[in-house]
């Protein structure tokens, strides 16, 4: 039986509390009107069929909310950095792949990789007074990373 460890991560940074709360309101209206179109009749024979096929938004803008509550938007490891955006948007990016971080604009940065290619980040949902930490972390570790390899490359 194999034995893993879970890695904690050294920081991480929360969405913005006005998207959480959106999206309980939204899932929270949306699956009021599905009990309402289909359980709150009092014959079948008024029930809309289309009705039934509004049942997957509302379950899928649920989850979403719930998963919203549930996981802090980003996440730096020892190693590399996530960024959770919904369910169906996670991303993670290695220390080792990246050589900087262009600056901070008021909506997400640029990552540059070791063979110039950059690529934007957009950090939409993020908690305000968590921008600009987040920023500096991620700079600092990998300016960490970048000092650990060159030392390791010098090393005869």
């Amino acid at each position: 039986m194999k034995k893993t460890t879970i890695e904690s991560p050294l920081h991480y940074y929360e969405r913005n509390p006005l998207i959480i709360i959106g999206f309980w309101l939204l899932a929270a209206a949306l699956l009021y009107w599905v009990y309402d179109s289909i359980f709150n009749k009092n014959d079948l024979r008024d029930i809309h069929p289309l009705s039934f096929f509004s049942v997957v938004p509302a379950s899928i803008v649920l989850f979403q909310a719930l998963w919203f509550t549930v996981n802090p938007y980003a996440l730096i490891y020892k190693d590399r950095f996530e960024v959770k955006r919904s369910i169906f948007d996670n991303k993670e990016w290695y220390f080792l792949d990246l050589k900087k971080i262009d600056e901070l604009k008021k909506n997400g940065f640029s990552v540059v990789y070791n063979d110039d290619e950059a690529e934007r980040i957009r950090l939409l949902g993020i908690r305000k007074s968590h921008l600009g930490n987040l920023y500096t972390k991620l700079s600092s570790s990998i300016s960490d990373s970048l000092s650990a390899r060159s030392k390791t490359l010098s090393k005869p």
